[in-house]
């Protein structure tokens, strides 16, 4: 019975929160989820508050690098300091504006020769993300989440499901997180260039610890006896109200 809980378990807390984390946005404000999708949404229409400009100086980097760098070159020439420090924040971070630039160009699909200020992100970056959570392993976990976690589908409403969205396997499991992880990747690594993490927390604990040990003692076994039949006479004694017309 144990396992079959921790088997079941991990199932539907699984299937939940694949579903929750690729909800769509609502229209109506108070209906809002917190998902990926409203993530990406929400930034895909107001993208042109995204130009070239904001992206590389809106935490101070130096729009206009050239002269800058072409000043630092000028020192180390005539200073011979071979590695003369770099600014990596604030208006001589010219390496740093640099990067952002040449990362901004492969967003945009804009060469180096052509930048503008007011250069956007492609629509074809935000169709390669929206594509990454469109798996059909997604909608076939999502749908069994619907019909059989989130709600109590009737029999007519589930036997329209296929027999791949009643099926769950750690395999279909691992390609909805694989697409989850590498879609919030995509928008925090690469679209909003804010870094990267690790698809797993890191434990700072032994997390295995005492696996080798019994859950409850023999004498717990008394004490889980004892709260049980409590709990049970508690649960005998409730009635429910008897039904009136009359108020």
């Amino acid at each position: 019975m144990i396992a079959e809980f921790i088997d079941q378990g991990y199932v539907a807390t699984q299937a939940l929160a694949i579903r929750r984390f690729t909800e769509k946005p609502q229209a109506k404000p108070d209906r809002q989820p917190i998902s990926i999708r409203r993530v990406l949404s929400e930034i895909r229409n107001n993208r042109t508050l995204i130009t070239r400009e904001c992206y590389v100086s809106y935490d101070g980097l130096p729009y206009e690098y050239e002269d800058i760098r072409a000043d630092w070159i000028d020192h180390v020439r005539e200073t011979g300091e071979q590695y003369s420090r770099l600014d990596s924040t604030g208006p001589e971070a010219w390496a740093a504006a640099e990067r952002v630039h040449r990362h901004f160009d492969q967003l945009s699909g804009v060469s180096p020769a052509s930048r503008s200020r007011n250069d956007l992100i492609a629509e074809g970056v935000f169709n390669q993300i929206s594509n990454e959570i469109a798996r059909a392993e997604i909608a076939e976990v999502s749908a069994f989440a619907d019909k059989f976690l989130a709600h109590a589908a009737d029999d007519v409403s589930r036997r329209s499901m296929s027999d791949r969205e009643l099926k769950n396997t750690m395999a279909k499991f691992t390609e909805c997180h694989k697409a989850l992880f590498n879609a919030a990747e995509m928008i925090c690594a690469s679209l909003l260039w804010e870094g990267s993490t690790s698809p797993l927390p890191q434990p700072q604990f032994g997390f295995l610890e005492h696996l080798d040990r019994p859950w409850v003692t023999d004498d717990g076994i008394a004490e889980l006896q004892k709260s049980w039949d409590q709990h049970m006479q508690e649960t005998d004694n409730w009635a429910a109200p008897q039904l009136s017309a009359i108020s």
